[in-house]
């Protein structure tokens, strides 16, 4: 199964990469527009990731 999403870091920030055109809209539409973007990816605080990836994921997005 291919990812829709590569999560990288740790500790306070977690940088969040869309893969796909099915992760980009769900960003699109689930994220403020004033997110944080570095390098393709979006930054997402420690305290907010597991909702984030909880949501990607129940939305039937794979995340590795």
């Amino acid at each position: 199964m291919r990812a829709d999403f590569e999560l990288s870091g740790g500790g306070t920030v977690y940088l969040l990469h869309p893969l796909t055109r099915a992760a980009r809209v769900w960003v699109e539409e689930h994220l403020p527009a004033d997110a944080t973007w570095f390098g393709g990816a979006v930054v997402v605080e420690h305290r907010y990731i597991g909702d984030i990836v909880g949501g990607a994921i129940g939305d039937g997005l794979v995340v590795q």
